[in-house]
Parts: structure tokens; sequence; C-alpha cells
């Protein structure tokens, strides 16, 4: 007589993860492995899989953008009680004195930049700039050609 595959065959599938088929589900429960085949037809396991993963792979994507959220307004806020301790020196200090505090006004306003998601640095190349490395890196003057033998008095 068989074994009969048990009704959390299924369960334990999922539960293997990446490396899950139907010989390790028919292995575990001693049953065949074109029984767990059948079964699995019947009760299409491939696409509760699918769903499965596909909502997990949603609920994992609105946690990570929940934490970003709120990396970014951490680090918003960072910038900020930065900020103000920058201008904070800018004003009590002369421009002589105040350099500290201006290089971290400097250095909060690129931070800031970058978490809003603009470029701290400006980074563009004109194509003007393009061409005209292009033309010096290709383009080599030509040498005069070389005065043949036949052309020079040698007994000079």
């Amino acid at each position: 007589m068989t074994q009969r595959i048990p009704e959390n065959a299924f369960d334990f599938y999922v539960s293997l993860g990446p490396t899950r088929t139907y010989e390790a589900v028919a292995a575990h429960f001693g049953v065949s492995r074109p029984g767990v085949s059948k079964k699995a037809t019947k009760e299409r396991w491939s696409e509760r899989l699918d769903k499965i993963e596909l909502e997990v792979q949603e609920r994992i994507d609105e946690r990570l953008v929940g934490e970003m959220e709120d990396m970014r307004l951490r680090h918003m806020k960072t910038v900020r009680a930065m900020m103000g301790r920058a201008l904070k020196g800018l004003q009590q200090f002369p421009l002589t004195n105040g350099m500290e505090a201006i290089r971290a006004a400097e250095m909060t306003i690129k931070l800031e930049r970058l978490i809003v998601g603009e470029a701290s640095e400006r980074t563009e190349v004109s194509v003007e700039q393009v061409i005209k490395g292009e033309m010096e890196r290709w383009l080599v003057a030509k040498e005069p050609a070389a005065a043949s033998l036949g052309d020079v008095d040698l007994e000079d």
C-alpha cells in the first residue's frame, strides 16, 4: 500500500526555499516523486508559490520604502542641525577665523543636495570640451616629408 501525501506537503515545499524540489518533498514524507508531482499539479503549487513570492516581495518593498523614508528624514534632520551650527559659526566669527564654519556649511549643502537626489557638484561637460579633447587626441600634426637621398648633395 502506498503512503498518502499529507495536506501540509505544500507548506513543507514552500519552506524549502530556493532549493525546493518535488524529490525533496517525496523523500521527506516517504512518498513517490510522481505522486508529489501529481498532487502539485492538482493543487497548483507553482501558481500558489508565485503568488506567495510576489506578495512577500511587495511586503518587503513596502517595508524598505518606509525604512528608506525614515533614513532620509534622519539624515535631513542631522544635516539641518549641522547647518545650524555652521551658520551660527559664520555669524560669530569673522571670515578669517570662520573657515571651519564655511567648510561645514559647504559640506552640509552638498549632503542635503545628495539626500534629495541632486548633484552635489557640477559634473557636466560641454560639447565643445568633448570635441576639442577628441580632436587633440585623434588629430596629429603631420611631419614634413624628409627629403629623399637623391635631392641631397652629400659632398657639402
